[in-house]
């Protein structure tokens, strides 16, 4: 698409990009291996050198993650006690965003500023928030009794593999949570910012009291 958009000159045309940040850059070299990360950090690289006006808008982690994926799971039949397990410490301090209802709100700001932010990197986020925290006001909200674990690496792939995650995507996996959980999640010089938003981004809290949560804590 960036090499169509150049080939044919289009003057008008903008690209807002939903890239992620590099694992590998924000943990110096020591998680190189954030397969998903870096396929897409590697064309914000090629869109931003292309000439071709290309803004990068990353988004910070998927609350909607929480009713599917990172589910919390029930730690022990008949106890009504649930945890999500990850290798990241608990003290991590993450950015959550409500990506179905939010993350145009970025979008837009882009589309519609007076100058175009090419070559930018910008997050988009509601709220930072340890993950200790964010169970914490899951709890609180829901009535149950939610709680965050970190594991090794190795039981963090285990699982992973137990639940039908194909083995070729876990060391990927595995690198991109211990890189996020060790270094954060936006690189240096992302523009991290709600001013000139149409509306502010919805908070953890908020996006909880939002959900049912019936079909998770069964």
């Amino acid at each position: 698409m960036i090499d169509a958009i150049k080939a044919h000159g289009s003057p008008n045309v903008r690209i807002v990009w939903s890239g992620l940040p590099s694992v590998k850059t924000l943990s110096s070299g020591k998680y190189p291996n954030s397969t998903q990360f870096e396929s897409k950090a590697q064309i914000a690289v090629y869109g931003r050198a292309s000439g071709v006006p290309f803004v990068d808008v990353q988004a910070g982690g998927h609350t909607g993650d929480f009713l599917t994926t990172k589910r919390p799971r029930r730690v022990s039949e008949g106890e009504d006690v649930w945890a999500f397990a990850s290798p990241m410490p608990p003290t991590a301090v993450l950015p959550l965003i409500d990506a179905v209802r939010d993350y145009g709100l970025f979008v837009r700001k882009a589309i519609e500023a007076k100058v175009f932010p090419a070559g930018e990197t910008w997050g988009a986020w509601g709220e930072y928030l340890t993950l200790e925290e964010q169970f914490k006001q899951l709890s609180e909200v829901t009535g149950r009794k939610v709680v965050y674990k970190q594991i090794s690496g190795d039981e963090f792939e285990a699982r992973l593999k137990a639940g039908g995650v194909p083995e070729i995507v876990l060391p990927s996996m595995r690198e991109m949570f211990l890189g996020i959980g060790e270094f954060g999640y936006f690189v240096e010089g992302t523009v991290l910012s709600h001013e000139g938003l149409a509306e502010k981004p919805r908070t953890w809290r908020g996006f909880v009291e939002a959900q049912d949560w019936s079909g998770v804590f069964v």
